[in-house]
């Protein structure tokens, strides 16, 4: 009996950590996007001439897809990683969650994730990890509790109910690359209506002035988990997670996208990501994406 309570046990507490699977958000990775899928967002050029920090605000005032091609294009030859404390809440199955605080290491090459919950962790996992071709392209969640690494898949049911986004997609330039990616495709149709904010400070960012931009949706809209996959259809069932406009917010000097913000019809929250205190292109201690490194 006390081996089939211990059993028992496990298999919940390791059905528990399957929730741990977090996002992206919103949203940064290599120009092209990499993937096994057949679906690929366009290939940038980074060896072209960018435009002066002026003439970026001057896109950002008046050409949104251009501020984003130019915002990528600049990370794709100058960001090989970061460090950041990663801000993240969610509205999932119309419930919004806690706000989460995430010490974050990104690798570009190879594609590497690793998260260390600081604050408003989910689940019993306090820190994940994802490297791209490695570990079957699954991801690692540490249990300190049961003092166990598990394995897990990125995209089962389980996954997509723990987070809007996909650890896959991870990253500041991804995320760009997903509203460059849905934004280019509503205006091909002439239904792009941005707005620009202006220079704001940024509460979440401790005050720091950013170019804002905001779109407003001329219907209720939910991105796809995986940049991958085709456009989700709202209906009433799915109504309550999904977002009528989206604010993003580029860093004046790097242009990156540092920020974004997704409010339901009503104003509520669906979404919000920062990333605070960023650090680009650290140096990373050796085992900082391997599983021992989950542990400290």
């Amino acid at each position: 009996m006390r081996g089939m309570i211990s059993t028992s046990l496990l298999r919940s507490l390791a059905l528990i950590a399957l929730a741990v699977i977090c996002l992206a958000a919103a949203p940064a990775s290599p120009i092209p996007l990499r993937t096994t899928e057949t679906e690929r967002l366009p290939h940038f050029d980074t060896s072209g001439t960018l435009p002066s920090q002026r003439e970026f605000e001057r896109l950002a005032m008046t050409d949104a897809i251009a501020a984003l091609k130019a915002s990528i294009t600049r990370a794709g030859r100058e960001v090989r990683g970061y460090r950041a404390m990663f801000l993240k809440q969610e509205r999932i199955g119309g419930k919004l969650h806690d706000p989460e605080e995430i010490a974050v290491a990104f690798r570009e090459e190879p594609f590497g994730v690793a998260m260390h919950w600081k604050k408003g962790a989910r689940t019993m996992a306090e820190a994940t990890l994802f490297v791209r071709d490695e570990h079957g392209n699954n991801m690692l969640a540490w249990l300190r509790l049961i003092g166990t690494i598990g394995t897990f898949s990125p995209r089962d049911g389980i996954a997509r109910k723990a987070a809007r986004y996909g650890i896959e997609d991870f990253g500041i330039v991804l995320g760009s690359q997903r509203t460059l990616k849905s934004w280019s495709a509503v205006g091909d149709r002439g239904e792009l209506d941005v707005e620009y904010l202006g220079l704001q400070p940024v509460p979440e960012l401790d005050g720091k002035p950013c170019f804002a931009l905001r779109r407003t949706c001329r219907t209720d809209t939910i991105d796809p988990f995986l940049l991958s996959e085709p456009p989700v259809a709202v209906a009433d069932k799915n109504r309550p997670d999904a977002f009528r406009t989206v604010t993003i917010y580029f860093d004046p000097e790097t242009w990156l996208q540092v920020g974004s913000r997704q409010l339901r019809a009503d104003g509520e929250l669906i979404g919000a990501y920062f990333f605070k205190d960023l650090v680009l292109n650290p140096t990373f201690a050796p085992d900082e994406f391997k599983a021992e490194g989950l542990k400290k």
